[in-house]
């Protein structure tokens, strides 16, 4: 499920997954005026269930994906059926463990979830492996702290989330205006090593 918060000043909105303790998963969608961003899309972990699909995933024009845990990237071969081109971001250790995560989901949803099920849900998506590598074919490294334009008048900066090895949260600018998201992370151990997100966001 997905609700809208419209963002005052150039038309942006920004499109939220419903989330409660029975669907565990994240989605964003950012729509600018220059194209779409999606924020991570999981699969929950707890009742196997995707953020509903909407047609606009099919109008989103990048993916930044901020870690690797299900919950934040089990819906990505979803995204990639027909052999669809959309560009993703993310560091390179999330795309290694992400390719294994993806190819063990698909492996555990073959053995024990019933045909009628699959060819009738999105599980036929996550669980077919052309769509997995096509997925991981649409893969674009970003590093920490580097500018990547990812859309006319939309820069991308990753920053260290400390959650997960290779967990990321995105700083956003849009045609000047900053937004920062992250999947998860863990302040304790940015702290530590004194690296933070960027406290005027």
């Amino acid at each position: 499920y997905f609700f809208f918060l419209m963002i005052r000043r150039p038309p942006r909105s920004t499109l939220f997954p419903y989330t409660t303790l029975f669907r565990s998963h994240s989605a964003i969608i950012v729509k600018t005026n220059e194209g779409m961003v999606l924020l991570d899309f999981g699969l929950s972990v707890v009742n196997s269930t995707f953020p509903a699909w909407s047609h606009l995933l099919e109008k989103v024009d990048v993916v930044l994906l901020s870690h690797a845990h299900l919950d934040h990237s089990g819906g990505m071969p979803l995204l990639y059926h027909n052999n669809r081109k959309l560009p993703w971001f993310a560091k390179k250790e999330t795309k290694v463990m992400v390719e294994m995560l993806w190819n063990d989901t698909a492996n555990i949803v073959g053995r024990n979830v019933a045909d009628n099920i699959i060819k009738t849900s999105e599980f036929k998506h996550i669980s077919n492996l052309a769509n997995i590598n096509n997925a991981l074919e649409n893969y674009n490294e970003i590093d920490l702290k580097s500018s990547i334009k990812i859309l006319p008048k939309v820069t991308v900066q990753a920053y260290n989330a400390g959650h997960l090895y290779g967990s990321v949260g995105f700083e956003l600018n849009i045609d000047g205006k900053r937004l920062l998201y992250t999947g998860d992370f863990n302040l304790d151990s940015l702290q530590k090593r004194n690296k933070i997100f960027p406290s005027d966001v």
